[in-house]
């Protein structure tokens, strides 16, 4: 496991979506490092279908260690 990372988490709508939710799909990415974090989240913001987009540091996880730059 890495000592440090990001998750960015990101929805995209299909086509004919709905404001109820419907047709709308989750995704999530780790990345290792901020800078590439950024890099991927400046990727995403190009998406024409992109509805809703997010960087996270781990605070608690069954599949990763806390990030070393949150303070809890």
């Amino acid at each position: 496991m890495t000592e440090d990372g990001f998750i960015l988490v990101w929805s995209e709508t299909n086509d004919g979506w709905f404001r109820n939710g419907d047709n709308i799909k989750d995704h999530y990415m780790f990345c290792e490092d901020k800078k590439d974090a950024d890099k991927e989240y400046k990727r995403l913001l190009d998406l024409n279908n992109l509805y809703s987009l997010s960087m996270c540091a781990v605070v608690k996880s069954t599949d990763y260690d806390k990030s070393k730059q949150v303070q809890i």
